[in-house]
């Protein structure tokens, strides 16, 4: 603990500026791109070292594509400044990729990230129980001033995130390093730590169910099903899946604001073209129709579905939103086209094969290292696979810096065994 570093150190307070606030990201970010880029001007780092790997050459590539389409853009201000500011992204990832010993995970990392994590659900569920939380924000739909024991105004929970409803998507990306963790070290823990540990994962799950926010649920409820498999024996795994469904249970019929979330998301699934996601996928598919190739630019999706006709304009729903396409695949379709998108792809199959070549590096790790890795690998996969889970922006400060930050500590731990 003596000799810690600085990307340690970042790296182990990063949470603490997810709840801070974009400002506090970019101001970091935009410190380690000076930071980096100091460190080759004076050749401490080779400037080689930012294409000397396949899938570095190709997001350089992919950079200065988008930067080339952007410029076409009807609204091109928005979209230079978008996909200019994606490189201080792919810096953060070689940041750490270079920089991050992975030795600290154990002493630094998963202890500071567990208390953060820890405060957090207790926080959102404060505010879940009593309309708000420590900090004095309301849920939403609370307009009591003064706390209210599970009032029937509550809505989605923000949690210390003030009036942004993201708190759901924060701990499920967060902790999923966490949960692959800790189920893995239960057969180590005596009785006590493993009644502990059990009751603080149960906490991260029923915390991202209150939220209500169903795409974070998804994310975590499927790291827990992997990591129940990767950690624990059959018998497990099956009692651990009915304290879920029981819990989940619980929870769903005494709260009717989950009822509804729940509920609504089954509908959407079963009716997807005229839901309200649906919606907007079939708009984001018409403007990629009309500029398939290179697509419209980043930030451009509503200047463009504003031209188009709804062709249901007796919908209950929005043909367009008003930000972007809310799935990741069709972004990547509408604001950069079908070439941005097969350039980023042949990036991401160019990373996959720089891991699968060290494929047994991953045999000879500790438990805290395969586990970090894993979890990290979860919450990557969900940002590139594509599927028809809704998402947040790509390429904003929030969703952009979770798939950097797990990436490049995929990297580095790699690299810290090749070291």
């Amino acid at each position: 603990m003596t000799n810690i570093n600085f990307p340690s150190l970042i790296l182990a307070l990063f949470p603490a500026l997810f709840i801070l606030g974009s400002a506090s990201l970019n101001f970091i970010l935009v410190l380690i791109l000076v930071f980096f880029f100091w460190y080759i001007i004076s050749k401490k780092i080779p400037f080689t070292y930012l294409y000397d790997e396949k899938w570095k050459f190709l997001f350089i590539i992919f950079f200065f594509y988008s930067v080339v389409v952007n410029n076409f853009a009807i609204d091109n201000y928005n979209g230079l400044r978008s996909s200019i500011s994606q490189i201080r992204f792919f810096i953060f990832t070689l940041f750490l990729f270079y920089f991050f010993d992975a030795k600290f995970l154990k002493s630094l990392i998963i202890p500071i990230w567990t208390v953060i994590i820890f405060l957090v659900c207790l926080d959102t569920n404060l505010q879940f129980i009593t309309g708000i939380d420590i900090f004095g924000y309301r849920a939403e739909g609370f307009i009591s001033n003064e706390r209210i024991l599970f009032s029937k105004e509550i809505g989605r929970l923000s949690g210390p995130f003030g009036k942004e409803l993201i708190v759901g998507s924060f701990i499920s990306k967060i902790s999923a390093p966490l949960i692959f963790y800790f189920l893995a070290k239960l057969k180590n823990f005596n009785y006590r730590s493993k009644i502990i540990t059990i009751l603080f994962l149960i906490l991260i799950f029923e915390t991202v169910l209150i939220t209500g926010e169903r795409t974070s649920f998804v994310i975590t409820l499927l790291t827990f099903i992997l990591g129940f498999f990767y950690s624990l024996k059959f018998r497990t795994i099956i009692i651990s899946f009915l304290v879920i469904l029981i819990s989940f249970y619980m929870l769903f019929i005494n709260t009717n604001f989950l009822k509804l979330r729940y509920v609504e998301a089954y509908k959407i699934l079963n009716d997807i073209p005229d839901s309200s996601y649906g919606r907007i996928y079939s708009s984001s598919l018409a403007i990629w129709k009309n500029n398939l190739a290179f697509g419209v630019g980043n930030k451009n999706y509503y200047v463009n579905c504003k031209k188009l006709i709804d062709p249901n304009p007796q919908s209950i729903h929005s043909y367009c939103s008003p930000t972007h396409s809310h799935n990741n695949i069709l972004q990547f379709l509408v604001e950069l086209g079908l070439i941005g998108t097969i350039i980023f792809y042949i990036f991401v199959i160019y990373l996959l094969n720089f891991f699968y070549k060290r494929k047994n590096y991953f045999k000879l790790l500790n438990e805290e290292k395969k586990t970090f890795f894993c979890g990290s690998a979860v919450v990557s996969i969900y940002y590139i696979f594509p599927s028809i889970i809704p998402a947040g922006s790509f390429f904003t400060t929030w969703n952009a810096t979770f798939f950097w930050l797990h990436l490049g500590i995929m990297l580095s731990i790699i690299r810290n065994y090749e070291k």
